[in-house]
């Protein structure tokens, strides 16, 4: 673990933060990048990428508490204590759909279109932001031994958050797809990383032998499968 990067003086510069921040920059380029191919103006990146920030601090936070409140009866300043981690992904992307799905219709984008590019930049920015947890020591767990080697969960989780990556940036590449059809696709395969990721991890088991992101992950995992077998029936283009 890492939690203090570097002292600029009597201040802690603290590594839980500087990763988040980096994984943001990743996720502007990604949004940057892919926005022309997804007839989305490319000025708008900006403004996505800031409006999903807030939104997954204030989303991720909020889960957070909820399911440990005791991590915060020391008083309310502790929920504005990032630099050991503390933010729930489940809830970041929740928070972030909301505040994306106003900018989106404030700037009079297309919402579908928003959507796939939110399934491109979240994988790379969940993969470097694992980094940050692992840093923190948050999110962790027994892992997984190759041979004598122990591979923390946290790397395990962004290493298969890179191959959903690669996986959705090739489905990128196909112009048939339809507009919303990437998100779809996110929607179905990050779960099912996610619920095995979480047996490496030291998560509470809350029912029926499963952690709380594994009941979760059940039924957005159905609905994200759902809406990619009705888009491949329904066909078409962009």
């Amino acid at each position: 673990m890492l939690p203090v990067a570097f002292r600029a003086g009597p201040v802690d510069v603290y590594t839980y933060p500087l990763v988040l921040i980096a994984a943001l920059a990743a996720s502007w380029l990604v949004v940057r990048a892919f926005a022309p191919r997804l007839l989305v103006p490319r000025w708008a990146a900006a403004d996505l990428v800031a409006a999903a920030a807030l939104g997954a601090l204030i989303g991720g936070r909020a889960w957070h508490v909820a399911s440990f409140p005791a991590a915060y009866s020391a008083g309310w300043w502790r929920l504005f204590e990032l630099q050991n981690g503390g933010l729930v992904f489940y809830g970041a992307v929740l928070g972030g759909a909301v505040t994306v799905a106003a900018v989106a219709r404030v700037e009079r984008l297309s919402l579908p279109a928003v959507a796939d590019l939110a399934a491109l930049a979240l994988p790379l920015g969940s993969a470097i932001g694992r980094w940050g947890c692992l840093a923190a020591g948050c999110c962790g767990g027994p892992g997984l031994y190759v041979g004598d080697v122990r591979v923390p969960p946290q790397v395990i989780d962004s290493a298969g958050e890179i191959v959903l990556f690669g996986v959705l940036i090739a489905l990128a590449r196909r112009l048939t797809l339809g507009r919303g059809a990437l998100f779809a696709w996110w929607l179905a395969l990050y779960p099912v990383l996610r619920f095995g990721i979480e047996y490496l991890r030291a998560d509470p088991r809350v029912a029926f032998g499963l952690t709380q992101a594994q009941l979760v992950s059940i039924p957005v995992a159905v609905i994200g499968f759902a809406a990619v077998f009705a888009g491949m029936r329904e066909g078409g283009g962009r």
